[in-house]
């Protein structure tokens, strides 16, 4: 599973500052949210991705 955590614009459009979500690429998981959240389709392409602490642009698994 991964831990999703949104932090001001992105928790005030997703509702929520933290969920899991089991997708298992970066892509997917990116997917996976937008559809459940729409309001973060302008949002997330600003937003900094961490995987264990380390910024990336790639691949979770």
């Amino acid at each position: 599973m991964t831990r999703v955590r949104y932090f001001a614009a992105a928790a005030e459009a997703a509702g929520t500052d933290v969920e899991e979500r089991g997708e298992r690429s970066l892509v997917a998981l990116r997917a996976a949210v937008v559809a459940e959240h729409p309001a973060l389709v302008d949002i997330l392409p600003r937003c900094a991705v961490l995987v264990d602490g380390v910024r990336t642009d790639g691949d979770l698994a």
